[in-house]
């Protein structure tokens, strides 16, 4: 099952911690292990034609980086920013 946007914040940010850096590519990946999607599920799409899971992932990146919770290192890459 595909999390809700909310619910994928959490996964996104736990999926991404221990890596030293990332990309969002990987982050859907690793999101789609992590969930043991099906195929249906991994080929479900938005009504604009997204795939649900990917898009869902890609928003949480974009939000966690607006939230300061991960940095952007260049482009399409960032880390797990660490609070003292």
């Amino acid at each position: 099952m595909i999390p809700s946007q909310n619910e994928m914040f959490q996964l996104v940010l736990s999926a991404v911690a221990s890596l030293p850096q990332f990309t969002r590519r990987q982050v859907k990946q690793i999101v789609a292990e992590k969930l043991h999607l099906t195929e249906q599920e991994k080929n479900e799409k938005t009504s604009s034609g997204a795939l649900v899971y990917e898009s869902r992932a890609s928003w949480a990146v974009s939000w966690l980086n607006d939230a300061a919770y991960i940095e952007r290192t260049k482009r399409a890459t960032y880390m797990f920013r660490t609070f003292c």
